[in-house]
């Protein structure tokens, strides 16, 4: 047996306290005697410290359990609780407001994270608001750190109830945004601007953005070039995120560790290995400004500064010393990033980069010396294939769990695809970087293109293959947690080579393996009724023991199955589901053993005694306001449904007509999906 030493990795031990206490901060409600007592406890915390010196080194362990309560207790209280008031919804006020973050640009619209505050309220506070800008007569422009004045209405970001969907209120929630602004750009006044390295940040990038569209490659082969290169993924269709994401090369898109890594390993062979002395200073520092200067073009992204912050504490600790310790490395960029912004702990990127790198940095080597190859292509395409497969062994349980699906082909993609990847990313720099009547970017232009036309069709090959994605297991949050464990205990007894770790290994797998079968036979037994909440659409599904009918009026769009339909498909593992498109159909019966449901797509002449059998009544908006009039003067004990066909302001109309009726329904665009779930026998 050999324990572990702790003493060269510090700041691991420093970082697990304080995550726990960022994390736990995210559930609670810090109130201001909590404040206080946190402020008390860690100056008597810092005096038992100063004092610790006379203490016996038998009891120096306290120190170390101080300083982790001190820091749980920061990471407790230092995420900022902003003082927000809602009788601010949906009434109409004058805000003052600073731009912090242009979240998406084009030629008339622009989204805006602002930091606001109303102007002509007793009370002053600040918040954090989203704005949509629209201006028909041309581009609006604002940037990071401009000062705005406009009056609005705020309106509350709306959860759409669909049954295990993405929720964009719930994601704005995570980033403290409150709600939502729309405004006309003729209605905004521009009061100045301050300076703010965000705003530094979005020109840089805008004007490699600019450099870059001189290539006039085309609207896909750009979209693919901004997304590669600057990050911008704005520019991307539906068709071509979801050929990425079935191919396992989502990744490349999104500028983050991949990227910044190729530009460092491409600086490392151009500068050579890092010395001491004044020459391994200035490949230091050389290094270090060439990182950052990609970041910032990149747009300093939560990804980019979170990789470029990595690599640039792996230079330093190199010049420091070359027995620097990568995992020690890891944990002083953790504990910075969540200083700097606390809500980065519960965001999934934070967790699937650490993640990956961490399981790159302990796998890689051990699969790697699994085979041994003479040649040299031989031997990086094992390489290749060493890393591919050491990173999603880290990251595979936490990107089902958040995505639903494993892309089975990520192999191949990966082989075809990371080759030529430091190529682009080489080339898009030189076409940044020099001016562009220089002959090389003149030549580089051409062998860019056909680089990206190969990427895109590759990709398309690919996701297209069949059984592309794997979606036959789906992982619950406890689920995520026993296989992590499994992970950690079988490292754990790797290192130690103590047989009880192996033991405590094959034991949550052996618990976690339990659970997805229990969790199966539950979705088995479960069957699910949901009014999908689609805009301006209607969509009915049921579904019981591993298959499923859904009910549209109109055929649905791709993106609007992939948002509101696949989440409950994945979760509730259908084997089988069938579309049925009702357009023609006036009325619609839907049967199962708990209700009997009534789906009224149009004028019919429904019997009482028909309709006296039904329990819950759905209605589209093709439906006349004098038929849903005669409707009402029917119902008794249904449970009435007006679909997401219905607009907001119709659904209003209707709830004050029930109202006067002393009848109560459920309006799915102002109430979110209607969901019911019974287990059957």
């Amino acid at each position: 047996m050999k324990p572990y030493n702790y003493s060269p990795i510090p700041f691991v031990r420093l970082l697990i306290p304080l995550l726990a206490g960022r994390i736990l901060s995210a559930y609670l409600v810090i109130s201001i005697p909590l404040y206080v007592l946190v402020f008390v406890g860690c100056l008597l915390g810092l005096v038992f410290i100063y004092y610790s010196r006379r203490t016996k080194y038998s009891q120096r362990w306290l120190v170390g359990v101080t300083i982790s309560l001190m820091l749980f207790a920061l990471g407790l209280v230092s995420r900022p609780h902003y003082i927000f008031e809602s009788h601010l919804f949906n009434n109409t006020h004058v805000y003052s407001a600073v731009v912090k973050q242009v979240v998406k640009d084009t030629d008339d619209k622009q989204s805006i994270i602002l930091s606001c505050s109303p102007a002509d309220t007793v009370c002053k506070f600040y918040f954090k608001a989203l704005l949509y800008v629209r201006n028909d007569s041309g581009s609006i422009g604002l940037l990071p750190g401009d000062k705005l004045a406009f009056e609005a209405q705020l309106t509350e970001f709306r959860l759409t109830g669909n049954p295990f969907a993405f929720e964009y209120a719930e994601y704005m929630g995570g980033k403290d945004v409150k709600g939502q602004f729309y405004v006309n750009a003729n209605l905004i006044q521009h009061l100045g601007n301050n300076f703010s390295l965000s705003r530094f940040f979005y020109l840089t990038r805008e004007k490699a953005d600019e450099k870059l569209r001189h290539l006039k490659l085309g609207e896909a082969q750009f979209g693919v070039l901004s997304a590669l290169v600057l990050g911008d993924k704005s520019l991307l269709d539906y068709k071509t995120k979801t050929y990425f994401s079935n191919s396992g090369a989502i990744h490349i898109l999104s500028v983050s560790g991949l990227h910044v890594g190729i530009v460092y390993l491409m600086l490392m062979l151009s500068f050579g290995s890092i010395g001491k002395g004044k020459v391994g200073l200035v490949k230091v520092v050389a290094v270090l400004l060439i990182l950052w200067f990609y970041a910032a073009m990149a747009g300093m992204s939560p990804s980019v500064f979170r990789a470029t912050l990595m690599f640039s504490i792996f230079v330093i600790s190199k010049r420091i010393s070359q027995r620097y310790n990568i995992y020690h490395s890891m944990a002083i960029t953790a504990f910075i990033i969540l200083i700097i912004n606390p809500y980065t702990a519960l965001h999934a990127g934070f967790w699937l980069s650490f993640l990956a790198v961490a399981s790159i940095v302990y796998f890689y080597p051990k699969i790697y010396g699994c085979l041994y190859f003479s040649s040299p292509w031989a031997k990086y395409l094992w390489a290749l294939f060493s890393v591919s497969l050491a990173a999603q062994i880290g990251t595979a349980p936490l990107a089902i769990n958040l995505f639903g699906y494993f892309p089975t082909w990520f192999l191949i993609s990966n082989f075809l695809i990371i080759p030529i990847l430091p190529f682009i990313l080489i080339s898009a720099l030189g076409v940044v970087v020099l001016p562009f009547d220089f002959i090389v970017v003149r030549l580089i232009a051409e062998p860019l293109s056909a680089m990206i036309n190969y990427l895109i069709e590759i990709v398309q090959w690919v996701g297209s293959l069949p059984n592309a994605t794997f979606v036959g297991l789906q992982l619950s949050f406890f689920q995520v947690v026993l296989f992590y464990a499994v992970l950690l205990f079988f490292v754990v007894w790797q290192y130690l080579k103590l047989g009880r770790y192996l033991v405590y290994a094959l034991l949550f797998l052996f618990v976690g393996l339990v659970s997805i079968s229990a969790s199966s036979y539950h979705k088995y037994r479960r069957q699910f009724l949901v009014v999908h909440q689609i805009k301006g659409q209607t969509a009915v599904s049921l579904t019981s023991h591993n298959t499923g009918n859904f009910w549209f009026n109109e055929p649905l769009g791709d993106k609007e199955i992939s948002y509101a339909i696949t989440p409950l498909v994945l979760n509730q593992e259908l084997s089988s589901f069938q579309q049925h498109i009702i357009e023609s159909a006036m009325v619609w019966p839907i049967v199962s053993p708990y209700y009997h449901v009534l789906l009224i797509n149009g004028e019919a002449d429904i019997g009482d005694l028909l309709f006296k059998k039904v329990d819950i009544i759905v209605l589209t908006s093709r439906l006349k306001s004098y038929q849903i009039k005669t409707l009402l003067s029917k119902i008794e004990e249904q449970k009435l449904v007006f679909d997401s066909s219905f607009s907001v302001s119709q659904s209003r109309y209707y709830q004050k007509q029930l109202q006067q009726h002393k009848l109560s329904a459920h309006f799915v665009s102002l109430h979110g999906a209607f969901v019911l779930i019974n287990n059957c026998e």
